[in-house]
């Protein structure tokens, strides 16, 4: 019987071989698993009455802009991607749909309503009102996990057009400043447990999820 005759080399090379990882997906992952890293550094790294942290430039300019119109900051990302594929053309077979990217923006950010107007009601409930989480935090966890579901769909269409390069750097600069933006507010402006349950909240909600999805999609 030939079959009953192939040694472990023969069989190896019937085994069909994975494709390799695509960076389009393991990038956006990579920058989820960060995310734990600013915040708990920023708690091991808080100093018992410390003031407020110095004028950093960039990063306070930046935080004046995220505390106006921070939400913002992914619909951006998404309004440029469709226009550039709107205006100049872009296909991949892979990518995801605008329709499922808007239903992804929309999802993530009444998640986000829905768990601050939870933490408002326990606050309430609170006899000394103390704050649950730091809204600042969650907000940015949020930003992140929109900003990198962006940066996959820039990514997944590039070939076909790489105007898509610009809003992809731009959601890679905004996740950077996120998680520096966390570390100052963990650091400076909320207790360590208020950060952590953001962290908590957000990882469960957002980046979990998130990552799920590119860990699913690393190979297609």
């Amino acid at each position: 019987d030939a079959a009953a005759g192939e040694g472990p080399a023969m069989r190896k090379t019937h085994r069909k071989k994975l494709p390799a990882p695509k960076l389009s997906a393991m990038i956006p992952f990579a920058l989820g698993c960060a995310a734990p890293i600013p915040i708990l550094m920023a708690a091991m790294d808080k100093v018992p009455g410390e003031g407020r942290p110095p004028k950093t430039p960039v990063l306070y300019e930046f935080n004046v802009l995220f505390k106006l119109c921070g939400a913002l900051f992914p619909v951006i990302l998404l309004v440029l991607r469709m226009l550039i594929k709107k205006v100049f053309g872009a296909t991949s077979p892979r990518a995801a749909s605008d329709l499922f990217s808007l239903s992804t923006c929309v999802v993530v950010s009444v998640m986000r309503v829905v768990m601050y107007h939870i933490t408002l009601l326990l606050k309430d409930a609170d006899e000394e009102k103390r704050d649950v989480m730091s809204d600042h935090v969650f907000l940015a966890m949020s930003i992140v996990c929109l900003a990198r579901f962006e940066l996959y769909c820039c990514l997944e269409t590039l070939e076909s057009n790489k105007l898509l390069a610009l809003p992809a750097l731009l959601a890679l600069v905004l996740i950077v400043l996120m998680h520096c933006n966390n570390y100052i507010t963990t650091r400076y402006f909320h207790t360590s447990e208020e950060s952590v349950m953001s962290l908590v909240c957000g990882g469960l909600l957002f980046e979990i999820p998130g990552s799920i999805f590119f860990y699913l999609t690393r190979r297609r």
